[in-house]
């Protein structure tokens, strides 16, 4: 396909007549600071869905295509949104046996010219990638619906006065991110209510304590310092607020010591027992020199006898000493405390912020 062939009299595009799709695509966005994450959780597209053909011949691959919306239907003036889909920038539109698809508002923000009591009608223009040529297709089409779903995201200006109650919400459940502020009338919601971020929450009592992950309690919070390195439990009536222990320091891994005390222990063990021993003979080696032998009867009663040196030997055999042995042991040992060391198998935590909601 030549470019010098791409006439507005042999280019057609039959989306123009009706193909504009109605449908508001939903999808999850980041969220400017200055809106609410409710209208943050839509992103402001418009799927537009076309037919493209050259002399009745469906057109097939990449091709350059630029959208406009104008307040008007009629010719001229200047847009008040524009989007190029260039193959340059790598958003050339596919066309695929004719047709094509896109997202109007995919690269270009259309959140400010949808508006109350407004009608936008879109252009669009079609070139071949690189070509300086470009064909606006005839006619504008009216851009009615998806407008309208797109003004009801805008809910943070929407302000609703008196009271509100379940019954003319028609809803069980009301999932709410942003802001609560219910200080203009009465807001009554029958069943659950649910909210990311709570400013002036009507439904927290003072006194509520809640954990933060901040460095700082929110305005209207005040941090219960007693917290501050200490486990929370449950606590009796009475005994409300009661702390014990010493907290803990700041990412503290405490080491500790343990005191031992024995007590003093006796020993009373029977001893009796007994030794045996052999005796080595014996013997003497006395002279015992001559005796008078005058006085004795007989034939030689008057003459002297000697008695010759001699000795005796005795054995005394195997003797038992005497029985004895019974004792005692007394130990006492004094008290002594064991060596320091930080403990590793301590109960794992995280230090979070707690906050208690003041009274008003």
């Amino acid at each position: 396909m030549r470019s010098d062939k791409l006439k507005a009299k042999r280019l057609r595009a039959a989306g123009l007549g009706g193909s504009l799709l109605l449908g508001l695509s939903l999808a999850v966005v980041w969220a400017h600071p200055w809106r609410s994450e409710a209208q943050q959780a839509f992103p402001l597209v418009i799927p537009y869905e076309g037919d493209l053909s050259l002399d009745g011949t469906p057109v097939d691959g990449s091709m350059d295509m630029r959208f406009h919306l104008f307040n008007s239907s009629g010719e001229g003036g200047e847009p008040l949104w524009s989007e190029e889909r260039l193959q340059s920038t790598g958003r050339a539109v596919q066309v695929y046996a004719g047709r094509f698809e896109v997202w109007l508002g995919q690269y270009q923000p259309l959140s400010e010219v949808i508006g109350p009591d407004q009608t936008l009608y879109l252009n669009i223009e079609v070139s071949q990638p690189g070509a300086d040529d470009w064909v606006a297709l005839a006619g504008r089409q009216a851009v009615l619906a998806q407008p309208w779903a797109f003004w009801s995201t805008r809910s943070d200006e929407f302000v609703a006065r008196g009271a509100v109650t379940a019954a003319a919400l028609n809803a069980e459940n009301i999932q709410y991110f942003g802001s609560v502020n219910p200080t203009l009338g009465n807001t009554s919601i029958g069943a659950d209510l649910y909210t990311s971020h709570i400013d002036n929450p009507a439904m927290v009592q003072p006194g509520t304590i809640w954990y933060f992950d901040l460095t700082a309690c929110p305005t209207g919070w005040s941090e219960v310092t007693a917290a501050r390195g200490r486990f929370l439990v449950g606590s009796f009536s009475s005994d409300v607020g009661y702390t014990s222990g010493t907290a803990l320091t700041n990412v503290e891994n405490r080491a500790h010591t343990h005191n031992f005390n024995p007590t003093s222990v006796t020993t009373n063990i029977t001893g009796s027992h007994d030794h045996t021993f052999n005796a080595p003979d014996t013997a003497t080696g006395t002279a015992l020199g001559s005796y008078d032998t005058s006085d004795w009867i007989g034939a030689n009663r008057n003459n002297n006898f000697a008695i010759p040196d001699h000795t005796h030997s005795y054995d005394p055999g195997p003797q038992d000493s005497s029985t004895d042995g019974n004792h005692s042991h007394t130990l006492n040992i004094s008290n002594f405390a064991s060596g320091s060391a930080s403990i590793s198998q301590e109960m794992p935590y995280i230090q979070l912020l707690l906050c208690q909601m003041d009274a008003p």
